[in-house]
């Protein structure tokens, strides 16, 4: 797993992370899939992963056509739920807010927030070591007051990636990106780059706030018609 995370974004230097619980997601507020009928599966079976987290990151570094900028260090909550019920049916939720503790550097935007419409991949693996099993999701959504676009809301894709500590064994590990665009389309200046936020590392989180199968290997993600699995870079 990790396959599209850790190639495509660059390290983010990390303060000390703490967790705290954070707003939680409302009942009910399970989104279906963003591509139903149109999907791939990578492993067929039931599964589910739910996690939060909150951390203090030292920098976030976005590209923006080609440029890459550091925004300085910012307060991070994220949160996602995901499954795959009996019937094969994608759904989830996931939620993003950021802090910014120093507009200066953000054209005077304090805070950035992703909520996400429907879900594109839920992915699950086994780890070993560790009490949960590894989650892989993207979602689609709106992102409010991305830096550099104040006052505005756009499309945008959310992936995660929760899994066992790099470093430190028996901890958790939250990796996220986001992207300007939707699926398969995220590369919205053809020739120029993305429009996004590099790799996000939250470290050293206690596991007990993740529940993910951990059992075997399930998971399946969709795409837009008129495209393939492999072109949208799955």
């Amino acid at each position: 797993m990790n396959k599209f995370l850790v190639p495509c974004f660059g390290l983010v230097v990390l303060l000390s992370v703490g967790f705290v619980t954070p707003t939680r997601l409302a009942a009910g507020d399970s989104n279906r899939d963003c591509y139903p009928g149109n999907t791939f599966n990578f492993a067929s079976g039931e599964t589910w992963a739910k996690g939060e987290a909150e951390g203090n990151v030292g920098e976030i570094e976005t590209t923006r056509i080609a440029v890459s900028t550091n925004r300085g260090p910012a307060e991070i909550e994220i949160e996602f739920e995901a499954k795959i019920d009996d019937s094969g049916n994608s759904k989830g939720t996931a939620k993003l807010t950021v802090h910014w503790l120093d507009k200066s550097k953000t054209g005077g935007i304090e805070e950035t927030t992703f909520e996400s419409g429907c879900v594109v991949e839920v992915e699950t693996d086994h780890q070993t070591g560790i009490s949960i099993g590894e989650f892989e999701g993207e979602f689609e959504g709106a992102v409010e007051n991305f830096p550099g676009y104040k006052g505005t809301t756009k499309a945008a894709v959310l992936s995660i990636v929760a899994h066992q500590d790099d470093i430190l064994a028996g901890r958790a590990q939250l990796d996220f990106s986001l992207e300007l665009g939707y699926t398969c389309f995220e590369n919205v200046y053809t020739g120029f780059g993305d429009i996004e936020f590099e790799k996000v590392s939250l470290t050293n989180l206690n596991p007990a706030h993740f529940h993910i199968n951990n059992v075997g290997h399930h998971g399946q993600v969709s795409f837009p018609d008129e495209q393939t699995v492999s072109s949208c870079g799955f």
